[in-house]
């Protein structure tokens, strides 16, 4: 994602740092009861990652937080790779483009979606 860290506090959001891993230092911009987090790398400060979780009202790719399993896989069809575990959810991801869309599911519905720059 070609997007630049500038001042989020002007739009009511909180930054915390955040470690993807131990070689890969990240700054969290979170949107408190909007159920969006945006993931910048410090190295960069380029855009890395969309986090949607509960309380985000919108779609991604025409699926939202809460819906089942056989919507997400009847509109986008087939993973490009099997799901795997994740934190106690199974991951689904799909290719568009340049980037990447990951669903995480958990009960039969969608529980968190992240777009990824990769």
């Amino acid at each position: 994602f070609m997007a630049q860290m500038g001042n989020p506090t002007v739009v009511g959001a909180t930054i915390n740092p955040h470690t993807a891993s131990a070689a890969h230092e990240m700054t969290m911009i979170e949107f408190p009861g909007r159920g969006i987090r945006l993931f910048f790398r410090n190295d960069n400060h380029l855009l890395e990652t969309i986090r949607f979780d509960a309380t985000y009202a919108g779609k991604v790719k025409g699926i939202g937080i809460g819906d089942s399993l056989s919507t997400l896989l009847s509109n986008l069809g087939s993973p490009i790779r099997p799901p795997w575990s994740s934190a106690g959810s199974k991951a689904y991801l799909f290719k568009d483009g340049a980037f990447s869309t990951r669903y995480d599911i958990k009960n039969g519905s969608v529980l968190t979606i992240l777009m990824l720059d990769r």
